[in-house]
């Protein structure tokens, strides 16, 4: 079974249990917290209350992210209307600390940036990192970057200098978006001034780096910057019509998916994909899938139900026994 070691500052604050099928199936994360008064609360799908009144806090994973910076780049922090890293991971479930390390990275060669000169620059200035004690995801904010013209997660394969992938991205602040209708309220403006998309195409480049595709089913987080430009209007101009949220799939995903596809250092890039490893059903799939049976009812108590022993809430996926980690973070 795919397992991420904790670090011991975890602490007593969660526990998290996966049902995984060893033979490639993943169970679903169940979650078990600590309620005020020493209560806890077990579940097997969304945030619910338990039995007594308390609001349990739902934690899928743990994770850090540090940011560096080139002198003169804007750092990519909010959105400047209230939405923050706080409130990405909130919702995503995660517990995520970031953290502003350095603002004053030299340039290499000039102000445009190779995808192996940012590889290099963020193994020179991150902090000293276990990758297998703390997943430690990492921001480099440049002027310009030679292969795009907003962001890139630079080292997808691990064929970089130290053959690890899925580490960090770039994102350029002096990139100009260009001055024609599309792009709406911020035409014409130097990227690391427009704050909404700046802001965002950080999170859909680290949306990358937790093995994350493009999708176009709204627009949330990982479509890109250009077709969310494309679908504004006169009414709701660009950047109003970015919606600041993850696709229900992407949700489930990154709440899911096996560690080694999520982590930073795990499989490249692209051996995750929309369709594998294949994920459990949530509980409101449950809900939809096989309603008004005792299953379902099961299901809708927050139970981990299981008919026989190759079904989870009515669905026919192998389930093997639930292992127990010593912290709060699979």
């Amino acid at each position: 079974m795919w397992h991420f070691t904790p670090p011991e500052h975890m602490g007593e604050r969660g526990r998290i249990h996966r049902a995984n099928d060893l033979d490639g199936g993943t169970g679903r994360v169940s979650v078990q917290r600590r309620l005020p008064g020493g209560r806890r609360q077990e579940r097997c799908g969304q945030r619910r209350r338990s039995a007594e009144d308390g609001l349990g806090i739902e934690i899928f994973r743990r994770a850090s992210v540090e940011i560096d910076a080139v002198q003169g780049s804007e750092l990519p922090l909010e959105n400047g209307a209230g939405i923050g890293w706080t409130q990405v991971f909130d919702t995503l479930g995660w517990d995520v600390t970031v953290k502003v390390s350095e603002t004053n990275v030299a340039e290499l060669s000039g102000r445009s940036w190779a995808d192996s000169e940012m590889h290099q620059a963020m193994l020179a200035h991150r902090d000293a990192i276990n990758l297998d004690t703390e997943w430690r995801y990492h921001i480099l904010a440049v002027k310009l970057i030679d292969s795009t013209p907003r962001g890139i997660m630079y080292d997808a394969d691990g064929t970089d200098s130290n053959n690890v992938p899925r580490e960090g991205v770039g994102i350029a602040t002096h990139w100009v978006i260009p001055d024609t209708p599309e792009w709406g309220l911020v035409r014409g403006i130097r990227f690391g001034l427009a704050k909404a998309p700046f802001f965002r195409t950080a999170v859909h480049e680290l949306g990358h780096v937790m093995a994350l595709f493009h999708t176009t089913v709204d627009n949330g987080y990982m479509n890109t910057t250009d077709l969310i430009a494309a679908s504004a209007t006169s009414m709701i101009p660009f950047p109003n019509n970015i919606k600041w949220a993850y696709a229900e799939q992407n949700l489930k995903q990154l709440r899911h998916y096996p560690d080694v596809f999520v982590r930073p250092g795990g499989t490249p890039f692209g051996t995750a994909s929309t369709v594998a490893p294949p994920i459990s059903p949530t509980d409101s799939e449950c809900r939809n899938a096989v309603p008004d049976t005792a299953v379902d009812a099961g299901c809708r108590r927050g139970a981990d139900r299981r008919t026989g022993a190759g079904s989870i809430c009515g669905w026919s996926i192998p389930v093997r026994r639930i292992r127990s980690f010593p912290s709060g973070l699979v």
